[in-house]
């Protein structure tokens, strides 16, 4: 069993125990699984899959973070995490639409272009979770 703690700085998403987690890093998709070896990562905007106990699947989007995995405890760090309930569909595609406008407006090595293309990557998270 692995005990999943998914934060943000505004709330707590997660703090239970399941049998698998599947999250977006740097270097890819990465299945944390019971006995998993210590593990710590980058997280990257995309969306999290956490196998419950159940059976159930819980999925919700993260941001940007870390990931710690020590001794079946999986730590998650995000500035910002969603599950699909809490998403207005609408509105981000609105914001998708926005924010890919908004990139041509700046240099590539900008930091206000880097700002954007970080929004538009969770907003494209979000709508992943859409149905």
């Amino acid at each position: 069993m692995l005990h999943v703690n998914l934060v943000t700085p505004d709330k707590i998403l997660l703090n239970e125990d399941c049998i698998g987690i599947v999250i977006p890093t740097l270097n890819g998709e990465v299945q944390i699984l019971p006995g998993h070896a210590n593990f710590l990562s980058q997280v990257t905007p995309g969306v999290v899959i956490v196998s419950c106990q159940n059976g159930e699947q819980k999925k919700l989007m993260v941001g940007e973070g870390f990931l710690e995995v020590l001794q079946n405890k999986v730590e998650v760090i995000c500035d910002v995490a969603r599950l699909k309930s809490e998403i207005n569909f609408e509105q981000e595609r609105k914001n998708r639409d926005s924010l890919t406008g908004d990139l041509e407006k700046f240099d590539k090595d900008s930091l206000e272009f880097k700002r954007i293309s970080s929004n538009l990557q969770k907003s494209l998270a979000s709508l992943k979770l859409e149905d």
